[in-house]
């Protein structure tokens, strides 16, 4: 899979552009140290509720708890902006590239883990809203996308093995691109889940007029909301990183740079407000973009019911005008 570090670059590629580098290095270390402490303050709040017991974990496939599959993506997220900003720092200090390409390589390969813990999550959280209820996903449906995740996992493998052996470069590269469209497969698959259920949930509501779908509709927006933020973002980032490949230039790395560490920091906020139990951070940080997007999809689900009615109204009218052509026919 391209990250932002799969190929580094020495100096001398950026020609004349030495200056900006030291430069754009120095703000990229100064903004992942900021966002260290802000994933920091999410881990120790994540903790501390656990602690007082006021976090209720759910069990996702395999077994796997919620809140340890949280924990191990914050964790990640954390050892990616440290690496990286050690990096960015080593460079500007010392200019160690010996030093700068072991902890850009470390940042990079946590970067990659980070969305096999995020997709994991998501689409287990996905599965967990829906068990049980009409709207649950079919066996064959969570199959499908399971043997799909399972395939990324085998060519990230792959395609890290591969980009280790310096021979298999050509290899190495047509792997990373399968890689990178299974991972836009991968997330094409999750936006669209998330949004396909959203309308269902608000169509439903709609058609009965009534409340009891309430609780799930809440659930089921802020899940789906935080989720497409998170996976645009990384679709923007993985984008970048494809176009820094092949385009390499000293002030797009700059931006590169920042748009990762963004993306990084809204990964952790957004798995850590899916979480019921701390609505109240959500309400803060989200209520006016939440009551906005309800709004919207309760206009989607009143105009799609309205529809449907008009065209069962319409089909009935057709059949009883024909009965009556046919009793006066008679």
């Amino acid at each position: 899979m391209a990250t932002d570090s799969d190929i580094v670059l020495p100096v001398s590629c950026y020609g004349e552009s030495r200056p900006w580098i030291m430069q754009y290095r120095f703000v990229l270390a100064s903004s992942y140290c900021l966002e260290i402490v802000l994933v920091l303050g999410v881990i120790a709040i994540f903790i501390k509720a656990k602690v007082n017991k006021q976090l209720n974990s759910q069990t996702y496939c395999c077994r796997c708890n919620s809140f340890w599959l949280a924990f191990v993506l914050f964790f990640l997220c954390f050892l990616s902006l440290l690496s990286a900003a050690m990096a960015r720092f080593v460079y500007c200090a010392e200019e160690n590239f010996a030093l700068f390409n072991v902890a850009y390589n470390l940042s990079s390969q946590f970067y990659v883990l980070i969305y096999f813990v995020l997709m994991a999550l998501l689409f287990g959280r996905l599965v967990t809203i829906f068990k049980d209820s009409a709207l649950q996903l079919t066996r064959r449906n969570i199959h499908a996308v399971w043997g799909l995740y399972a395939l990324c996992i085998l060519v990230g493998a792959l395609s890290g093995v591969l980009y280790a052996n310096a021979s298999s470069s050509q290899l190495a590269g047509v792997v990373h691109i399968c890689g990178a469209l299974l991972w836009l497969a991968m997330i094409i698959v999750l936006v669209s889940s998330f949004t396909y259920k959203l309308w269902c949930v608000y169509k439903t509501t709609a058609e009965e007029n009534s409340r009891c779908n309430d609780r799930l509709k809440k659930t089921i927006t802020r899940s789906s909301m935080l989720a497409i933020i998170s996976l645009l973002l990384t679709l923007v980032s993985f984008s970048m990183a494809a176009v820094a490949l092949f385009a390499p230039n000293v002030h797009f790395e700059l931006v590169h740079g920042l748009v990762v560490g963004i993306d990084i920091t809204a990964n952790t906020i957004c798995i850590f407000l899916t979480f019921a139990q701390f609505a109240s951070y959500y309400e803060k940080l989200c209520g006016t973009c939440d009551r906005q997007w309800t709004r919207c999809w309760t206009r989607i689900g009143s105009d799609q019911s309205e529809r449907t009615s008009e065209r069962v109204d319409s089909q009935t009218d057709v059949t009883s005008r024909s009965g009556q052509d046919t009793i006066a026919k008679q």
